[in-house]
């Protein structure tokens, strides 16, 4: 006959049970990670497919829409500033095929070089801004150094960031483990941005109080220009911190940073396509915003003072004959 089991035998048993169910229905599940030879305990949050592989999706979705949007202000670029210099467009075709992150041909380490071209693209463009805050602001170099250093200090930091991602098996050790490089990172890219937008709109304000009635309209556009484009970035980038930061068992936070790239390269190229808007009495080829040669009328002289305010980036990136 079979004995029957000992009631401590039963006790045990559904105090395994509860245990296990107390396990499933966790928030989070525990695991032995080896650690330089040794072993220590590791929290891996929850999959839930919705705020993990569905968020991520869509950041994929934004950013193939942005990369069309990117496309298409590059090939108005190309055909309406054909006398740009040769620098300034290739800065164009720079920002055009680094930011297309689905050409990479090797899937798995796609995700860590789109953090380090990231990190290279928004830099690239955050000193073109700081540059163009030079030349506005009649050549003081303070604000424009800090942004340069800041830019450079993030793209250090995302060349690191992208390395130990790589080394790293999760994306969940990764945000434990570096959480802090990844905060100070995006909080370095949106103070720049503010900074420079900031900076811009000071500057130019002072040029708006001494100009006339139609040089303030054109200047007042100018600045309007610069507030959208900084504030485009620098609100995705605080976005990203505040993701990264409530909501770390999520990829909610990774969906946003993928948009990044292409919120750089459109804030550049709707920059550099906005000078139609702001200057329409001559044609695109002719128009001296940013810096590109005119062909004026042979009758016309050099600007005065007040065309000149209007145009505060004559000499950025001025094609040279």
């Amino acid at each position: 006959m079979t004995a029957r089991p000992h009631p401590s035998d039963c006790s045990f048993t559904e105090e395994a049970l509860a245990k296990q169910r107390a396990k499933i229905t966790n928030r989070a599940t525990f695991k032995l990670v080896p650690v330089n030879g040794a072993q220590r305990v590791m929290d891996t949050p929850e999959f839930n497919v919705h705020r993990t592989l569905g968020a991520l999706n869509v950041g994929a979705i934004v950013s193939c829409f942005l990369f069309g949007v990117a496309t298409v202000q590059g090939y108005l670029y190309y055909t309406r500033y054909q006398r740009d210099r040769r620098m300034l467009k290739a800065l164009v075709a720079f920002v055009c095929h680094f930011g297309n992150v689905d050409a990479m041909l090797r899937p798995p380490g796609s995700l860590y070089l789109a953090v380090i071209l990231s990190g290279l693209i928004a830099p690239v463009v955050q000193m073109f801004f700081a540059e163009r805050l030079r030349v506005v602001s009649g050549g003081r170099v303070l604000i424009p150094l800090i942004c340069w250093t800041l830019s450079l200090v993030r793209f250090a930091m995302s060349l690191v960031t992208g390395i130990k991602a790589y080394r790293l098996t999760t994306i969940w050790e990764f945000t434990a483990e570096w959480k802090w490089l990844m905060t100070t990172l995006l909080c370095i890219g949106a103070a720049v941005d503010i900074l420079v937008a900031v900076s811009l709109c000071y500057y130019l304000r002072e040029k708006r109080d001494q100009s006339g009635r139609e040089t303030r309209m054109k200047i007042q556009k100018v600045m309007m220009w610069s507030i959208e484009t900084g504030l485009v970035t620098s609100v995705a980038g605080i976005t990203i911190v505040i993701c990264f930061l409530e909501m770390p068992t999520n990829l909610s936070w990774l969906a946003i940073f993928m948009v990044m790239a292409r919120l750089f390269s459109n804030s550049l190229f709707a920059s550099l396509n906005a000078r139609i808007f702001i200057r329409p009495e001559y044609p695109p080829e002719s128009d001296m915003m940013f810096g590109t040669t005119a062909s004026r009328p042979q009758h016309e002289t050099t600007p005065s003072i007040p065309e000149f305010q209007a145009d505060p980036y004559r000499k950025m990136f001025e094609a040279r004959p």
